[in-house]
């Protein structure tokens, strides 16, 4: 329970302190400004400071921001100014009341009561408040020097009771405006001290009350007289302001003046203990001579005016000529050095060997030869250059120095530049495509390039030195667009340290079963779920840069599906199984999808998700089902017949531990309906290294995937140019049927096709063997039949007494159950883990499959838009570039001339 006492409403001791407070304000001297102009009080809640911390800490901040308690010294003793009256200080009462009533903590109550209302309230008395006092029937000395109490005096109601009744008696008596005498009664008489007499009984005199009206003080002055009054007040507050003015600005001056002062006085110290310090340690010390004579004396010269301006191509006119042009980005001024250009590295290799690459000494020495140049540069900088061992310039900066900067690629510069209307229907087709709310990646943005440039000026592409890389699509967006990418990231599932030791158990599971029940290699069967996206569009885009409103349609309702990749340790590629979301039959693709006949001659299943939720194509139990009746079970038969095995074989089932897979209904319903599959799971977290789908085969699937879609999507806009329409006409259609029927089923019958060669298998089986198990084993076929395998397997049953416990105890003395150790708390989902693209669509499949699984094959797959050379990142994967291809977009110009090359800086100065 919460220590705080919560109470409603406000207490009798709090509310009356408020009303004290409020007569105390309302009765401030006159000479205090009534509200000023110039005022710091703004007494109110702030909505959102309410929304967040409440009341009490509203009305705390509130008051902190108008007394200005920030500004207070460290010996502040918590005293409050009022420095004005009139209707802020009602505003002030009334937001207190209004957090007191709405304050549940009384604790939080009673705090702003004391911490606030009673230093207001000291603060009122400092300034000389004085509350007038009730008006008093008897006109007489006051109570103490009668003694008399207030129950003895006549009170106003008893008299005009009295008064009254006496009226009705008497019709005749005089009116209101004559004199009225009130007669008392002897228990109503006033007692004085005149009248008071020590052992005096007689009963005092009586006189008559003075009673007046409150009005009757307007009736002394008339409107004229008061008009004056009121003037007079008003020219004594402009002239206490006028004075508080001056007073303020007074202050501000001394206190300047003062700053001066003792700033003066720390320059002085500061220079007389440098001037008496400097016979041991000044410029004629005996270490600054000998230092002199062994370095030379450091040069005053200063750094030279805009170097990073004049390293830019063109130097600093080129911005200036670029910055804002038909609308584009508004350039400015360039504040980091390029330290790779020709006239500044020459100086930087040449003395690096004299200094052994050391970053220190080198930053030293170009400060001291070169201070106009290198006076900027830090050894920070220059160990970022340096390779691993600190022997030499890394590869990175080798590749930098010989491209001239840091940041910009070799190559020719600004391709389309030339042709002003193409980059302009390129630009209103992306802009198009992103106030239409479509996700634009480099995918799809490349696909519009392409296809623009196919129908305007198609001789661009056609000697193949231009490829329009995805790496040049980045920097277009980002240079003649100023757009960027927006999006997030997420952590990936890391891999566990124990993972060889469960991969190890796992393996001589597999063997164990291999062994034991003749399994052949071709019935160990992996099984892998990947997302596949059919519309190259995410949940990121390209976009204006500091847009605040980032729409992207398309995205309610995924264009994507699960696509199930299973192979087998002996090379063979089942087919594939598609799952859509949905729960009916008109969910997948139609008999009339492209495609659709080859993918059913092929074996493949098309089944729709049924989830709970309505737009996720996960895998289901219902779909693993069906993929174990239309996938599994065909391929096991055929294989039984093909190899004349008994009915009765045995197969083994691979898969990673996604929660379907490891839920009791799947393995009941395994175990029922197909007895003779035997089920292992891949440990949970070990599928990037245990599991052939996602060591080597997904990567190449999804690659082969998304090339033929990007084809799809140029050959879309290429059609509808050639009907007549312009690019900002052409729109992308984001409907879910159209896209499922038109380019979903022909890519995958492709990348089907493609593993059924031999080179497909090739690749299958070196997926299988790249899955390495300590002890220098893997999961191929021949190694997992192998003698010395087997021979490893006795050892280890016999060196892991709980393993062969574990077997023993479920199925005899040489048969083993299917837990796997790591179930339990298992992770994986095995799904669609929305992987980020790290092969560039313009990257060759070759590319993809050799930096995958390590394999050269040549394809002779003719894929149009892809490049010649490849390049790789270890943090963004393949990527395509080559010195004979790449666009430097970051010299792009509008004139479309070429820009400064080495050659230029003959005499160290650019020639313009």
């Amino acid at each position: 329970m919460s220590s705080k006492k919560k109470l409603i409403g406000v207490p009798t001791e709090l509310s009356s302190r408020i009303d004290t407070l409020a007569n105390y304000l309302k009765h401030l001297p006159v000479d205090i400004p009534l509200n000023p102009t110039t005022s710091s009080y703004q007494f109110g809640l702030e909505p959102d400071h309410i929304a967040e911390e409440g009341y009490f800490f509203a009305a705390n901040k509130n008051l902190e921001s108008c007394f200005e308690t920030w500004k207070k010294p460290k010996d502040w003793d918590g005293s409050l100014e009022i420095t004005e009256r009139g209707k802020r200080l009602e505003d002030l009462v009334k937001m207190l009341r209004v957090a007191l009533k709405n304050e549940t903590d009384a604790g939080s109550q009673k705090f702003l009561v004391d911490k606030w209302v009673e230093r207001l309230i000291s603060a009122a008395k400092r300034l000389g408040v004085k509350i007038p006092s009730k008006r008093k029937i008897v006109e007489s000395d006051s109570e103490s020097d009668t003694g008399i109490t207030s129950q003895q005096k006549p009170t106003i109601s008893s008299v005009n009771k009295k008064v009254t009744q006496k009226r009705r008696l008497n019709p005749n008596a005089t009116t209101p405006e004559d004199p009225v005498v009130i007669e008392l009664s002897d228990d109503e008489r006033p007692i004085t001290k005149s009248t008071l007499k020590p052992q005096d009984t007689c009963e005092p005199k009586s006189r008559p009350l003075k009673q007046a009206s409150l009005m009757n003080w307007a009736q002394k002055f008339t409107p004229e007289e008061l008009k004056a009054q009121r003037d007079s007040i008003n020219e004594k507050r402009e002239e206490y302001a006028e004075k508080e003015t001056l007073r303020q600005e007074r202050m501000k001056e001394m206190k300047k003046a003062k700053v001066r002062e003792q700033t003066k006085a720390r320059v002085a110290k500061h220079r007389a203990q440098k001037k008496a310090a400097a016979g041991k340690h000044g410029q004629k010390s005996a270490g600054r001579k000998a230092k002199k004579e062994l370095v030379g004396a450091m040069s005053s010269t200063k750094e030279v005016k805009d170097l990073a301006e004049i390293l830019r191509p063109k130097g600093a006119g080129w911005r200036k000529s670029q910055t804002g042009k038909r609308g584009g980005v508004i350039q400015k001024r360039h504040s980091r050095i390029n330290w790779y250009h020709p006239l500044l590295w020459y100086h930087i290799a040449k003395l690096a060997p004299s200094y052994r690459f050391s970053a220190h000494l080198l930053a030293k020495a170009l400060h001291r030869e070169h201070p106009e140049l290198f006076q900027r540069l830090t050894k920070g900088t220059i160990q970022h250059w340096l390779s691993k061992n600190g022997n030499g310039w890394s590869k990175k900066t080798l590749r930098n120095v010989e491209r001239h900067s840091a940041i910009t690629a070799s190559g020719r510069v600004g391709i389309l530049t030339p042709y002003p209307d193409l980059v302009k229907t390129i630009k209103e087709k992306l802009i198009g495509l992103r106030k239409s709310g479509i996700s634009v990646n480099r995918g799809l943005a490349r696909s519009i390039i392409l296809a623009v440039i196919k129908s305007k000026k198609p001789e661009l592409l056609a000697d193949g030195r231009f490829k329009c890389t995805e790496q040049y699509v980045g920097g277009f967006l980002d240079s003649v667009l100023s757009w960027s990418t927006r999006s997030g990231t997420r952590a990936a599932a890391h891999i566990p340290e124990d993972a060889p030791e469960f991969m190890e158990r796992t393996f001589y599971r597999l063997v164990h079963l291999i062994t034991y029940y003749d399994i052949p290699p071709g019935l160990l069967i992996n099984m892998d779920q990947t997302g596949v996206m059919v519309l190259l569009t995410r949940g990121r885009t390209w976009d204006e840069k500091g847009a605040r409103q980032v729409d992207i349609h398309g995205t309610d309702e995924k264009r994507a599906y699960t696509l199930c990749v299973a192979s087998s340790a002996d090379g063979d590629f089942l087919p594939f199984q598609q799952v859509w979301s949905g729960k009916s039959a008109r969910s997948i693709p139609s008999k009339e999808a492209l495609g659709y006949w080859d993918a059913r001659d092929a074996g493949f299943d098309f089944a729709w998700a049924d989830s709970k939720k309505a737009t996720s194509h996960f895998s289901t139990l219902k779909t693993m089902k069906e993929w174990m009746v239309q996938i599994l079970r065909p391929y096991i038969e055929q294989y039984i017949k093909h190899h004349e095995l008994p009915p009765d074989q045995k197969a083994i089932l691979y898969i990673d531990c996604y929660p379907v897979h490891t839920g009791l209904d799947f393995r009941t319903y395994v175990l029922q309906e197909f007895p003779n599959v035997f089920l292992v799971f891949v440990p949970a977290n070990c599928t990037a290294v245990g599991q052939p789908a996602d060591v080597g085969l997904q990567r190449v699937v999804k690659h082969h995937i998304r090339q033929d879609n990007l084809q799809w999507l140029v050959d879309k806009h290429m059609a509808g140019l050639s009907e007549g329409l312009t690019p900002s006409q052409i729109k992308f259609t984001t409907s879910l049927p159209v896209l499922r029927d038109a380019a979903s089923i022909q890519p995958c019958v492709n990348v089907f096709e493609f593993f059924q060669t031999l080179e497909g298998r090739k690749l299958v089986q070196k997926a299988w063997q790249n899955c390495i198990i300590r002890g220098g084993f893997n999961l191929s076929g021949d190694c997992l039949t192998h003698r010395d395998t087997k021979a490893a397997l006795r050892k280890y049953l016999a060196d892991h007494a709980d393993f062969r416990e574990e077997i023993e105890a479920k199925i005899g003395r040489f048969d083993y159950g299917d837990k796997i150790p790591g179930d339990s708390t298992n992770t994986d989902d095995g799904e669609m883990a929305d992987d980020d693209e790290i092969d560039a669509t313009d990257v060759p499949l070759e590319f993809v499959i050799r930096d995958a699984l390590g394999v050269h094959v040549n394809l002779n797959r003719s894929v149009e838009f892809t490049v010649d050379n490849v390049e790789q990142d270890p943090e963004v994967g393949t990527w395509g570039a080559g010195d004979a291809m790449h666009e430097n977009i970051l010299l792009y110009c509008e004139d479309g001339d070429s820009h400064l090359t080495i050659d230029d800086f003959v005499e160290g100065e650019p020639e313009m």
